[in-house]
């Protein structure tokens, strides 16, 4: 009867952890509006989009959209979407839940 060495069980429970993680990379297109306090469409707002595994950088056009693509890890990934103009500044904080994902961003005057 064979018998198991003992660095192999380890290995095989790694080996399961890393094989069962919530998915591979996708790539997941973000798109919305940057509105001020008023509603107003925002023409060249920096809009910055955040994952675990990826950061893009853009900026809002004249109607005040923006769009790009980002990596994520797999579904329930943590979005973070910060549009910036002038002292102005806004956050959202979305979750992946498939698909292309839109999001408005309104944003206000910083007190300082």
């Amino acid at each position: 009867m064979s018998r198991i060495q003992p660095f192999a069980l380890p290995f095989f429970a790694l080996s399961v952890m890393a094989s069962t993680d919530r998915g591979s990379p996708s790539i997941y297109t973000i798109y919305g509006q940057v509105l001020d306090e008023r509603g107003s469409r925002v023409n060249g707002a920096d809009v910055l989009v955040e994952s675990a595994l990826d950061r893009r950088q853009t900026m809002s056009g004249g109607d005040g959209s923006f769009m790009t693509e980002i990596c994520v890890t797999g579904l329930c990934d943590e979005i973070l979407v910060q549009a910036l103009f002038g002292k102005m500044q806004g956050t959202e904080r979305i979750s992946v839940i498939g698909g292309h994902i839109a999001v408005d961003i309104r944003i206000k005057e910083l007190k300082i």
